[in-house]
């Protein structure tokens, strides 16, 4: 956990961010973020994230077919409330709302981050360098958020 910066005070109500991605180490991180919010009785606020131009290429491979980029956005919202599925109720006294959203991660973990009490976020953390070593959104989400971040390790369980 880093404490860049004290929460400021905003019009927000408290609460704990998590970034979301539906990778498997982002998983950590989300059990992570229930168990906090659960302790600090605020709700978690999700923050399901994809790049413009996602590395396994389906918004691409569906823009080539010609698809409706609704379908997109549904097969994303489906994935962000399985992500939550089972925490919500293992935590049934956390309220939960969801954000998805296409954009840089960064920049949409920050920008949720102001006015609240934590933002968590997860990382790979595969090898002993990798374990060392931060990804991108970890180092940028450190370097600007708004309160203090928890980086949750593949693997973590709450």
């Amino acid at each position: 956990m880093v404490v860049r910066e004290l929460p400021r005070p905003t019009a927000t109500p408290p609460r704990v961010v998590v970034g979301a991605d539906g990778s498997e180490w982002s998983a950590g991180a989300i059990g992570y973020a229930f168990a906090q919010a659960s302790e600090r009785l605020v709700p978690l606020t999700v923050v399901h994230v994809s790049p413009p131009s996602d590395i396994d290429g389906t918004r691409l491979a569906l823009r080539r077919a010609g698809s409706d980029l609704l379908a997109l956005s549904q097969r994303e919202q489906a994935l962000a409330a399985e992500e939550i599925a089972g925490w919500s109720e293992k935590y049934p006294d956390v309220t939960v709302y969801r954000h998805v959203l296409s954009g840089h991660p960064v920049k949409a973990l920050v920008d949720h981050s102001e006015g609240a009490e934590l933002l968590v976020v997860g990382s790979r953390g595969r090898s002993r360098l990798a374990g060392m070593l931060l990804g991108s959104v970890s180092q940028g989400v450190l370097q600007h958020a708004h309160c203090p971040v928890a980086v949750v390790r593949a693997g973590a369980a709450s």
